[in-house]
């Protein structure tokens, strides 16, 4: 209700500020294409305008106003503040639309695996250390809005896949992304590290250049 949504809607959406990295301009494209398909999905971008890519988010809104989507209405755009996880659990699937060359692996994907959300993501950076297709969720090509819509579609229709890639999601998120084993994994390679230089500190020292 806070978004505006209605219990009978199936929600598409992503978390993401605006900006060009993260693909808004394929975003609305896709979207565009699913409403010719299905009229009674809505989308939502949780995200916060970045006053240095204002001419940008201009740009994204002004596309989605010519391909026919209500701003407000067929597209809605909130900032989430701290509220990501409370608002992210309206949408029925998850779009990762990020450009090549612009992500590491996304925190908003593993947050919407510990959500439970059925995936959809462009397969760049590392994606897919993350994603495995057609498991924990569904790898398409970046900036190809048809691929995204194809594989979206087929998720709506099927109601066995969509079950099969939330459990596997959440199980992956819950097991491989956990913050106390990521802090164990962090401190194993710092030790590592500082062993191998404490290692080349005595070799230096014994070194005949330095005698």
């Amino acid at each position: 209700a806070e978004l505006g949504l209605r219990d009978d809607d199936t929600v598409i959406g992503t978390v993401a500020s605006i900006n060009p990295q993260k693909g808004h301009l394929l975003f609305v494209e896709a979207a565009a294409l699913v409403r010719g398909h299905r009229r009674h999905v809505r989308f939502v971008i949780l995200g916060r305008v970045d006053t240095n890519h204002r001419s940008y988010s201009n740009a994204v809104w002004q596309r989605a106003r010519d391909l026919g989507l209500k701003i407000g209405s067929d597209l809605i755009l909130r900032d989430p503040g701290t509220r990501v996880a409370a608002l992210a659990n309206a949408f029925d699937i998850f779009w990762s639309t990020s450009v090549p060359r612009s992500e590491g692996v996304p925190t908003a994907v593993i947050e919407a695996m510990s959500l439970a959300l059925p995936i959809v993501a462009t397969d760049v950076g590392g994606v897919r250390d993350i994603i495995h297709h057609e498991r924990t969720g569904v790898l398409v090509t970046p900036e190809d809005a048809d691929d995204l819509v194809r594989a979206t579609l087929r998720i709506l229709a099927n109601a066995d896949l969509r079950n099969s890639l939330q459990t596997a999601s959440r199980a992956f998120a819950v097991h491989a992304c956990n913050v106390a084993d990521s802090a164990d994994v962090h401190v194993d390679v710092f030790e590592r590290a500082l062993e191998r230089a404490r290692g080349r500190g005595r070799r230096d020292l014994a070194s005949p250049e330095r005698t």
